[in-house]
């Protein structure tokens, strides 16, 4: 595989599925290429990076992994917890 970065994204992102699921998860790529995520991404604390997945989890405010926003947005939270166990090895 190609090494490719995104812009904003100093490292190459060998590891990763495609760079846009990544920002899929924010409200736009300003947001994204703001976040801690990004600047842990770029010091290459990649433990850093798959623990800041799980606080990308609200929706218009709301916290998905609160049981009263379930029917809301509970599979946002779902996601994030996956998305987390893939990033550190665990199985999908």
């Amino acid at each position: 595989m190609e090494p490719r970065t995104e812009p904003r994204i100093d490292v190459h992102l060998l590891t990763l599925n495609e760079p846009a699921e990544w920002r899929e998860a924010c409200i736009g790529s300003r947001a994204f290429c703001q976040s801690t995520l990004v600047r842990k991404l770029n010091a290459e604390d990649y433990a850093g990076v798959c623990a800041e997945l799980l606080r990308w989890r609200f929706i218009q405010g709301k916290d998905c992994a609160l049981p009263a926003n379930a029917r809301l947005c509970g599979g946002l939270a779902t996601r994030r917890q996956s998305e987390y166990r893939q990033c550190i090895g665990e199985a999908p």
